[in-house]
Formats: structure tokens, sequence, C-alpha cells
């Protein structure tokens, strides 16, 4: 060094896996006469990373049909800087099963002892994501900005086959005899998280001794069902491959050849997740 030259020192600590910042020093500036040694006394602060010692995924989760499924799953971090030291508002909890992932709404945090915290975390689950496993990726981080996350658990989440009308009446009107008429379409919706086809067993329209039988009536997949499939009192197929969350529609079709008195008949159709 020559007189008049500035020096700062600037140190970090090493703990193996985490840097601490750089530490500056105030300036030092050398004499060009006088004290030829000085000593400046070096420190830093070493921040140790909070770590994951406990998850607690919960046991199997049931969807809810056609709605949203809250699921809580709780983990334990520790830091040895206190808990002061944890960001709560960095608690986060994600699951995922293949290319879907659900991150945690809101998570809840209880002190257990001076070192480690219980975080509570929010997910919510769609009643058609796919059931089985799932893994639990839980993380936290500090103020020092070091994050630490575990993934090792996971979570199951059944299955739930479940089937809604999202018209509950399939109503051909006034009808004139040897009049065809197209009915309104009928939606049926998966509402739970299983691939299923649907069936149909069809009825007779009645009128005390008075009958309109089911093959006078017709159903397709269409909104041209005059060439569709005669409905029958036996269990048919209707719709295949139905996934979670689908909606299809089925079209109906009356042609009443016979005479029959002016008079409101009535039957019922039974739809059925296969």
């Amino acid at each position: 060094f020559s007189g008049g030259d500035n020096i700062v020192c600037s140190v970090r600590a090493y703990d193996g896996t985490y840097y601490s910042d750089w530490k500056n020093s105030t300036v030092l500036t050398i004499s060009l006469s006088g004290t030829t040694q000085e000593n400046i006394n070096v420190s830093a602060s070493l921040s140790v990373g909070p770590t994951i010692i406990s998850i607690y995924p919960g046991g199997p989760c049931d969807p809810i049909e056609d709605n949203i499924t809250p699921i809580n799953i709780s983990f334990v971090a520790n830091d040895k800087d206190g808990v002061d030291d944890l960001n709560d508002s960095s608690a986060k909890v994600i699951v995922s099963k293949l290319d879907v992932a659900h991150n945690s709404t809101n998570c809840a945090s209880v002190d257990l002892n001076s070192t480690a915290t219980n975080y509570t975390c929010e997910v919510l689950m769609n009643y058609y994501d796919s059931a089985g496993l799932w893994t639990v990726n839980v993380s936290v981080e500090d103020y020092s900005l070091i994050s630490t996350y575990n993934d090792s658990e996971t979570f199951t989440y059944n299955t739930l086959k479940a089937m809604k009308l999202l018209n509950q009446t399939l109503d051909f009107g006034d009808i004139s005899i040897s009049v065809g008429t197209t009915s309104y379409d009928v939606n049926l919706k998966n509402t739970g998280n299983v691939q299923f086809n649907v069936n149909l067993t069809g009825d007779n329209l009645v009128n005390g001794a008075y009958v309109i039988p089911s093959d006078d009536m017709k159903w397709d997949n269409d909104s041209n069902p005059s060439d569709g499939i005669n409905v029958t009192l036996n269990s048919q197929q209707v719709l295949s491959e139905m996934n979670g969350s689908d909606i299809n529609k089925l079209w109906f079709y009356i042609l009443v050849d016979e005479a029959l008195p002016a008079l409101s008949y009535s039957g019922v159709f039974s739809f059925n997740a296969i």
C-alpha cells in the first residue's frame, strides 16, 4: 500500500451450505507518516437457514360433488435464530399431480417453542381433480431470504363417480297425432373425477289406461334426433367416456301414431353412470 490509499475490508461467513451477506468496514486511510501498522476488528453475523422437521398431509380426502374441496396440510419449521426470524407470510404448500398444481390460499402459524413454528395451510381442490396420490411440497423462508422446502410427503385424493341432470324435465309440450316433435336438449354433467359411460332406461308415457309406448320416442347426440335411436324399456348406452366436468347433451324426438285422448302423459327416464 502507498501513503494516502483508502482501503475497505469486506468479509462474509460460510457455514458449509450458505453464505451470509458481505459486510464492509469503514474506510481505512494509509498515512504518509506516523504509525505504520493499524489493526481493524472484523466481524460477521451468520444467519442459519430454517429447516422443515415434519409434515402432516392428513388422511385420504373425499371430493365434494360439483364443488370446491378445502384440505388442510400442516408442517413444522425450525430456525435456530428463533421463530422471530421466520417469515410467516412466506409459508406455502403446493400440491401437484402430473401437470396440475394448486397453491395454498392462506397459512396460519402457531409458535411451538422459541425456534419451531407450526403452519397449517389451506389448499382448494376441484371436484374433478384426478384421483390418486398428490405430491405435497411445503416451504418457508427467513428474513435473511434463506428458504427451505420439503416435498417428501403425499396425500390421497379419493375417487368420486357422480352425475347431474342440469334440467330435470323432458317436456315435449303439446303434440299432434302423426306430427313429429323435438324436445329441448337434456344436459348431463359429470360432477366427479371418474370417467364413465351413461346408460338410459326409458319408460312409457301413461295416463291411466292410455299409453304412449317408449318406442314412439327416439334419442340422439345431435339436434336432429328424428333419425336417432328408439328409446327402450331396457338400459342402453347413450353417452361414452364422460370426463370430470364434462357437459354432454342429448336430444329427444316423439312421433305418436296411435289415436289417443287429449291428455297429459308422463313417465320417468333414468340415467345411470356406468
